[in-house]
């Protein structure tokens, strides 16, 4: 197996496993909705601000409480497409 095809198996293997590890830290799932309005509603809690004061922490207040998990889906999918690219560069690399 040539470095390339490492590669980017790699990046499909993260193009996978990093969306599939964070949902498992999904909020606002509906099993009553489709697919497609569970991946516009849902989102990645970042931290809980239930226990925190007002002036504890300024840059809290800039650090969003949600991540939307479309964004990551999109990363994921991104990822995947370099990963396909990779494999097939490295296939004609080989050919010359």
């Amino acid at each position: 197996m040539t470095k390339g095809k490492k590669i980017g198996l790699l990046f499909i293997l993260l193009g996978i496993g990093i969306p599939a590890l964070l949902l498992f830290r999904i909020t606002g799932y509906s099993p009553q909705k489709g697919i497609i309005h569970n991946i516009y509603k849902t989102s990645i809690k970042v931290y809980d601000n239930s226990g925190l004061q007002k002036d504890d922490s300024k840059i809290l207040r800039y650090i969003p409480h949600h991540v939307p998990y479309r964004f990551v889906v999109a990363l994921g999918v991104f990822l995947i497409f370099i990963g396909i690219r990779e494999i097939d560069r490295s296939r004609y690399n080989n050919l010359e």
